[in-house]
């Protein structure tokens, strides 16, 4: 009898043909072994992940959000920044982000942000929503636009498509300011469409195709 790791099922030998990632008692009990050089390597790395989620706990329990904010930020920039293996958790890379953004350190939340732009560990359409969120808080409506189409376009990856609805609310304020009339944000929300369902749509066409749009009707905007 042999037992297939993925299905956690009991196989007789005619049936092994039909599952590839059959594993042995054998071979399972030595993978699992702390001998192992690779589980070793796994167990150790798991066992300084959880050292960093402690500090986080302690710190949230240690410090308020009202009455010792920084104090909080540092504690979360001790586990989620400093160290050579930071902790890998996007639920407290966000409430570092909501922390920087709650306390007016736009600087801090867009060098952490840009920071994670260069690894796997947060979602890129998060990243650029974020960013579009602190530009648009500065009046940069040109730029925060240009984020949300960013961050529509990462979230659409793929589905190929994308819920204009919210979209069109993520826009509104900064297309309120910028005094755009409903043919504008038409042809923008259609300018995301036809990038969102090419294939081989990628951020510097879109933002290529927005800008060029922005020049050809007027509109100034930072290269």
């Amino acid at each position: 009898m042999t037992i297939c790791i993925r299905y956690r099922k009991k196989y007789t030998s005619r049936e092994i043909s039909h599952c590839p990632e059959m594993e042995s008692p054998a071979r399972i009990k030595e993978l699992l072994s702390p001998q192992n050089p690779d589980f070793s390597k796994c167990d150790s790395y798991m066992t300084r992940q959880n050292t960093l989620l402690k500090g986080i706990s302690q710190a949230k329990q240690t410090y308020s959000v009202k009455e010792d904010p920084e104090s909080l930020i540092t504690a979360y920039e001790r586990v989620l920044i400093d160290p050579n293996e930071p902790l890998q958790s996007e639920e407290h890379i966000s409430e570092l982000i909501a922390l920087y953004l709650i306390n007016r350190q736009n600087d801090k939340a867009w060098g952490f942000l840009n920071s994670l732009l260069h690894s796997k560990t947060y979602p890129l359409d998060k990243i650029r929503g974020a960013q579009a969120r602190i530009l648009k808080a500065e009046k940069k409506d040109i730029d925060a636009v240009e984020k949300y189409l960013q961050a529509h376009l990462a979230s659409s990856i793929g589905s190929s498509s994308f819920s204009k609805t919210v979209f069109l609310s993520d826009i509104s304020l900064s297309a309120k300011r910028l005094k755009w009339d409903m043919k504008t944000i038409r042809d923008l929300t259609r300018i995301l469409t036809v990038q969102i369902l090419r294939k081989d749509a990628d951020e510097d066409s879109l933002v290529l195709k927005y800008r060029t749009y922005l020049e050809k009707h007027g509109f100034t905007c930072n290269k």
